[in-house]
């Protein structure tokens, strides 16, 4: 249990998946409940823990299992850090979660450390704490954000029953930080979508755009958050129900226009997977919790539940369960420095207490970091914990296994004192970094990012109202203007060097009449643009934008009041105001009282 109790006694892993039911994890569940020894039935708290302890030589490869009634699923990617699978239950069915692991060689141990770049225990902290505080309970949902669940640790030696507490040996197994499960997306990117040189649905925008921003508000009220990275390849379009899952929906998708540019890209592809579609906020891994921002959006209100967030994720001890077992998760802090002093003091550690190759990142003040194992058993507890644990080593060791516990918000009998805020250790890149990108928030750099892409486009007449509108609202954040041009469909029918879809200096649309696409319902493409001078536009509006910002802390808030969603702006005072506006009246009150009191004498 943590110091001072604001940690909860671990529950049994029957009852300690994170968050209500939903329908985008319910294969996951079932998945867990068939290979467990009762039903699995998950917590009603949306704070619940969960740790899925690998073992040394677990290999990850499709078809791995990784749960009883869960395995790894079809090979979905790789980056320089990690790769993706889906999970999926028995029979192939998808689980409606991915896990994230990282490579475990060489060169991602040094991308995951934190004092080289960030590690990827920084987005699980961070994913978890927006679980915690913006999860809608009744549904499980996390309205415009990626949801973060388990985190994936992978022991480091082993643990021997019988010569230490609770049947441990000493020192006790530990383990390092090797991935997290997520939510799936179906989708795309949006930036494969608004890159290319044909796009011209400013309604798409505008959607993602109102999405985008309310997501954002809900998490600065809250918790202050500030992604800190936040661009196209940061969104992920997501359909909650594909066309094959909805009634009739073949044939609905069949009758979808085939239109490049507005509903699919010029070869017919990414047309809509479903009849509705959100967008989602994704990779956390450089972004912090801003007890300022969460003051200026969310007042004394917002501050204060950042506070308690934070007090209860920063907890210093976790114990989980599952079968009678105990896992004793503790963070500690691990440096960088091995038998280097210049580096030790540059990054403020003693060499001879950390280590570079650590077996766990550091824990900051933030959330939860990395983890370490202590006991498999119940410190104390027996012959019957001690037995379980010698069961769990003998016969299922190589087997992974999961652990739960709900931690509950601190209350006035917590000991916060040992636990205050404390200014974060940032590595030198990750202090460039966030120094470069000072005072600029993200809304500032999602619509950076959007005018680099959407200058000099040639948009549908009908738009022009609504095209401006987004111009006026990337000027007054950025502080630069884009140019765009606007034609009717049909006009321009010439055919250029260049190809169909780009205009030669003249906002004219130019006729396609390929007869490689008989699909697409529209032989009319909208372009851009070309001029020899666009990438040197490009990096005068870079330059600019971070030299001369107009507005580059503007909040999501206030971005949404802006014509170009249509909010109706804010709500103006009435006129004239009652004296009890300013308070008087209890001052008339106190002198009323006053004044009877001196006639009474």
């Amino acid at each position: 249990m943590a110091e001072g109790g604001c940690v909860s006694p671990g529950v049994t892993l029957e009852t300690a998946l994170s968050g209500a039911p939903s329908d985008e994890g319910s294969s996951f569940q079932e998945a867990v409940s068939s290979g467990t020894t009762s039903s699995f039935e998950t917590a009603d708290d949306p704070a619940a823990v969960a740790a899925i302890v690998l073992p040394r030589r677990y290999r990850v490869a499709d078809g791995g299992e990784l749960l009883r009634g869960l395995r790894l699923g079809k090979f979905l990617g790789a980056g320089m850090q990690a790769k993706v699978y889906r999970l999926e239950v028995e029979g192939g069915k998808p689980s409606g979660r991915v896990i994230k692991i990282n490579h475990g060689d060489l060169g991602s141990k040094i991308l995951n450390n934190n004092w080289v770049w960030v590690g990827m225990d920084r987005e699980w902290t961070v994913g978890s704490q927006l679980r915690l505080a913006l999860q809608v309970p009744e549904t499980g949902a996390l309205p415009g954000f990626m949801a973060v669940h388990d985190c994936v640790l992978r022991r480091e030696g082993s643990c021997s029953p019988g010569s230490g507490p609770g049947g441990c040996s000493a020192p006790p197994a530990s383990a390092r930080f090797a991935g997290m499960v997520m939510g799936e997306l179906r989708g795309w990117e949006i930036y494969k979508r608004i890159e290319t040189p044909h796009f011209h649905n400013i309604s798409y925008i505008k959607t993602m755009l109102y999405q985008v921003f309310s997501a954002l508000d809900r998490a600065q009220r809250a918790l202050g958050f500030h992604h800190a990275d936040l661009g196209m390849r940061n969104i992920l379009e997501h359909y909650p129900t594909l066309w094959s899952e909805v009634e009739g929906g073949e044939a609905a998708a069949a009758a979808l226009p085939r239109r490049p540019g507005f509903t699919c890209n010029a070869d017919g592809s990414r047309l809509p997977l479903g009849p509705e579609v959100e967008f989602k906020i994704i990779d956390y891994g450089l972004a912090k919790l801003s007890d300022k921002l969460a003051a200026a959006a969310g007042g004394r209100a917002g501050r204060q539940q950042q506070a308690a967030v934070q007090e209860m994720m920063q907890s210093l001890k976790l114990n989980c369960r599952r079968s009678g077992a105990q896992l004793e998760i503790e963070a500690r802090k691990a440096g960088v420095a091995r038998r280097c002093t210049w580096l030790a003091g540059l990054c403020g550690c003693n060499p001879a207490a950390h280590k570079f190759t650590t077996k766990a990142p550091p824990l900051k003040d933030k959330a939860l970091r990395v983890l370490r194992t202590l006991s498999m058993g119940r410190r104390g507890g027996g012959g019957g914990g001690g037995g379980a644990v010698a069961d769990v080593e003998r016969g299922e060791q190589e087997r992974p296994h999961r652990f739960a516990t709900v931690p509950q918000l601190p209350d006035a009998s917590c000991d916060r004192g040992g636990r205050q805020y404390r200014r974060k250790t940032k590595s030198p890149i990750e202090t460039l970094y966030r120094h470069f990108w000072h005072r600029k928030g993200d809304v500032f750099h999602l619509l950076l990012n959007l005018a680099l892409a959407l200058d000099a486009r040639v948009w549908p007449a009908q738009d022009e109202e609504t095209v401006e509108d987004l111009i006026s609202l990337v000027h007054h954040v950025t502080g630069i203007r884009m140019s765009a041009s606007y034609a009717d469909v049909g006009e321009g029918e010439a055919r250029n060097l260049l190809g169909a879809l780009v205009c030669m200096h003249r906002p004219h649309v130019i006729g396609g009449d390929d007869d490689d696409a008989p699909t697409l319902d529209a032989r009319t493409r909208y372009g851009r643009r070309a001029r020899a001078s666009l990438w040197l536009k490009r990096w005068y509006f870079r330059i600019k934008a971070h030299c001369l910002p107009y507005n580059s802390g503007l909040r999501a808030a206030e971005a949404l009041v802006h014509p170009f969603f249509g909010a109706g702006g804010v709500q103006h005072a009435p006129l004239p105001a009652p004296l009890a506006a300013m308070g008087l009246d209890q001052m008339l009150a106190l002198g009323e009282a006053g004044e009877a009191g001196k006639a009474a004498v």
